[in-house]
């Protein structure tokens, strides 16, 4: 998660981010979702819309915050 943390401090808008094939994606991916929505909370952000697109069979995923 320390990806994710940067990437929040430096108040970027888009995350990309690969899983590994023997984990749970679905898992991870809401995971991550969670925490970067808990993450800008905690910075002040009050409305914050989520979309992640992914590449499942890849364990590819983009997450876009708007």
């Amino acid at each position: 998660m320390a990806y994710i943390d940067k990437l929040v401090e430096q108040q970027a808008n888009v995350f990309e981010f690969r899983a590994e094939s023997r984990l749970n994606r679905s898992a991870i991916e809401k995971e991550v979702s969670d925490y970067i929505g808990q993450k800008l909370q905690e910075q002040g952000e009050s409305k914050i819309c989520i979309r992640t697109y992914a590449n499942r069979s890849l364990g590819v995923y983009r997450i876009e915050i708007s």
